[in-house]
């Protein structure tokens, strides 16, 4: 019995990091569509991670593979930074950060960081949603790894229903169970109305 549990607790201590609570305001469709500037299906290459000011980043290289809205390429291969990942012994998990795996396609909301190479993630994993294909189609389903989401109370006031509507949903909710298609679709006349005026 100790001889099975020494490598695991030598595991867990060559991965151990600071436990902290990961909160996150909830992402509202509206904030989702203001702050989004490119939203596409990307298929991750690698992953690349380094240690900046004492916290671990990774950098994921992607594949354009489905335009929903902005300007951008199919086939254009871009950069998503976020927190947390592996150096050498050390791993750092931030919850509440997106997490991309190669080769698994996901739709991403970006925002560029620095010029139109490098992105986070809109509202960081709460903009990111997988790809699933079991009922032959394309849908997105949202990240289960978003963290503590605090909700925000939007003022009464003199705005229509569907404003207020589009104020208080959460983006999940108007993205998940959609189809790529939809999105494409729905999503992106609304982006269009925001950022192409």
């Amino acid at each position: 019995m100790k001889r099975t549990l020494a490598p695991l607790a030598l595991a867990a201590l060559l991965f151990a990091h600071p436990a902290t609570a990961s909160v996150s305001l909830l992402l509202r469709y509206a904030e989702l569509i203001d702050e989004t500037r490119v939203a596409v299906v990307v298929v991750p290459i690698r992953n690349e991670s380094r240690w900046e000011n004492g916290r671990i980043y990774t950098s994921t290289v992607a594949r354009v593979d489905k335009v929903i809205a902005g300007r951008i390429e199919v086939g254009n291969e871009i950069t998503i930074r976020a927190l947390g990942g592996i150096v050498g012994e050390v791993g750092q998990s931030v919850d509440g950060e997106p997490v991309f795996d190669r080769d698994r396609a996901a739709l991403v909301f970006l925002r560029p960081i620095d010029g139109d190479s490098r992105y986070r993630v809109v509202g960081r994993a709460q903009g990111q949603f997988a790809i699933d294909t079991t009922s032959g189609m394309r849908k997105v389903r949202a990240s289960r790894q978003v963290g503590t989401l605090i909700k925000r109370n939007v003022p009464n006031g003199p705005l229509a229903p569907a404003v207020l509507d589009h104020l208080r949903t959460p983006a999940f909710e108007k993205v998940e169970g959609k189809s790529l298609d939809e999105l494409t679709s729905a999503f992106g006349a609304e982006w269009k109305r925001t950022h192409e005026k």
